[in-house]
């Protein structure tokens, strides 16, 4: 019994697994544009092509994608990130699998791609892990994100995007807790104010927008496990504080900041004047070996592989 507990909480936190960076620029390589042109989305979202992987087998079902944007960095430490969740999946199922047990595993991995700039670009992947013996069961929910910065294809975390992280993390918990509250309701204040406390664990799961920036609030953090996954957006203008790299924002930053573009090129940042130390940022480490059948095809924006899980049986 503690053996199948723990092979469950493995399958449950697959979508948490990270990657090396290094290992990720180890095994850069060209990729696929893909033939066809993906229909147009929403105006945040880029027309890229995409890579989907079907795995199958008599106890479990893998359908996962992820974008091919030409960034060879970028594209090859996505590449790893996905076939780490695979492969943590796999061993996890069928370490437990057997006859006896009447349970048909799924995994699904899904991606929201936004082109914040020229210098910039956002993705966040949405797994779903089902691990019940009815295909009705709700699934456990797991979000990731990446920040990168173009050309170079490097991750950036909060010390990047912000010159000063003086108060960052308290503005972070007051104002996710305040639009989280308005919401979810007084019913999930506890679990809002435990959940969106300030530490940076708590958010480290955020991206770059056009707009401004997204945080990510995985199911069960700040309310209950029916209501799912929560998000908050906060403005640009609301970030001025803190000196935001506003070249990552190209042109939008003009809207949150019009005065300095009337009064010429806007600064590299914008804020109080003084260094302090940067925000650390949450992301542990590990190498894993790409793994997984590859199928090229053609998507955008959030996207799926192209057979649904709920359509396949084993």
């Amino acid at each position: 019994m503690k053996k199948v507990l723990v092979i469950l909480t493995l399958l449950c936190s697959a979508c948490l697994v990270p990657l090396h960076a290094e290992d990720a620029r180890a095994a850069a390589r060209p990729q696929s544009s893909g033939k066809n042109p993906a229909p147009r989305g929403k105006a945040e979202a880029p027309i890229v092509p995409s890579r989907s992987i079907i795995k199958k087998s008599d106890d479990y079902i893998v359908s996962a994608a992820y974008p091919i944007t030409g960034n060879k960095v970028l594209d090859a430490e996505v590449e790893i990130w996905v076939n780490t969740q695979i492969r943590t999946f796999v061993y996890g199922v069928e370490s437990i699998a057997s006859p006896d047990r009447k349970v048909f595993y799924r995994l699904n991995v899904e991606y929201e791609l936004v082109e914040v700039s020229p210098e910039c670009l956002s993705l966040v992947f949405h797994t779903n892990t089902y691990t019940g013996s009815s295909p009705w069961d709700a699934p456990n929910q797991g979000v990731a994100t990446f920040v990168y910065n173009l050309p170079d294809g490097r991750k950036l975390g909060y010390e990047d995007i912000f010159s000063s992280s003086a108060g960052l993390l308290e503005f972070l918990s007051n104002y996710c807790q305040e639009e989280l509250l308005m919401k979810l309701g007084p019913e999930q204040q506890e679990r809002i104010k435990k959940g969106a406390s300030p530490k940076m664990l708590n958010f480290q799961y955020f991206i770059v927008t056009p707009s401004g920036m997204n945080i990510y609030f995985p199911a069960y953090q700040v309310a209950v496990p029916d209501l799912g996954e929560q998000k908050v957006e906060i403005p640009l203008k609301k970030l001025r504080p803190f000196g935001p790299e506003v070249r990552l924002w190209g042109s939008q930053a003009s809207t949150a900041f019009p005065l300095n573009r009337a009064a010429g090129a806007v600064p590299p940042n914008i804020g109080p004047v003084g260094t302090v130390g940067p925000v650390s940022t949450v992301s542990p480490v590990s190498t894993v070996a790409p793994v997984g059948m590859v199928a090229p095809v053609s998507t955008v924006g959030r996207a799926s592989a192209a057979v649904p899980l709920n359509q396949v049986q084993p």
